[in-house]
């Protein structure tokens, strides 16, 4: 039950609202149908997380209809990896950056090497790896699965991380 009620997978208020479940009076009644009949019906409990989303984008967790496994790997390992069903933006100076099931795509101004265009390109060299990113004003930043952190844009202040200053760095590197 515990990875059933993870908060990133249930938030009662959230499922009663996008389910048009509000006849159910409690906190408690919206936990209990969610566990003996929301899962099984595929229904979506919150805004962060749909079982029936991750098993499309993630096609080796289980079959199409199997809510519970999408569940169960998303709060396990899926979290972890960087797996996900709603994509998190993360805006700097003129760029912005979209990370979604472990793909980073950037938009935006690329005078310092931020890898953006006006077509969001993604950035190839980061998939299927990435589990957070973070923008500042002309550097981007990723971490992967392994806990390593990567750099691309702008080093006049030393992003790089390796006691270097200026230059734009076109690919992402990583810090030391």
């Amino acid at each position: 039950q515990f990875k059933s009620l993870d908060p990133d997978v249930f938030n009662w208020r959230e499922y009663l609202a996008i389910n048009g479940l509000g006849f159910l009076p409690t906190q408690q009644a919206a936990q209990d149908h969610w566990l003996t009949q929301g899962i099984a019906q595929g229904l979506t409990a919150s805004k962060t997380f749909s079982a029936s989303q991750y098993l499309q984008l993630n096609p080796d967790v289980g079959s199409a209809t199997d809510y519970q496994a999408a569940i169960d790997h998303y709060v396990a390992t899926g979290r972890a990896q960087g797996r996900s069903t709603v994509a998190k933006p993360a805006a700097g100076m003129q760029h912005l950056l979209m990370f979604a099931n472990k793909g980073v795509n950037a938009s935006g101004q690329s005078v310092f090497g931020q890898l953006g265009t006006s077509t969001p390109p993604h950035i190839s060299s980061l998939d299927n790896s990435v589990t957070e990113v973070a923008a500042g004003d002309y550097s981007s930043f990723a971490v992967k699965n392994d806990g390593s952190l990567w750099v691309w844009g702008s080093n006049q202040y030393g992003a790089r991380g390796d006691g270097t200053s200026g230059d734009a760095l076109t690919d992402p590197v990583q810090v030391p």
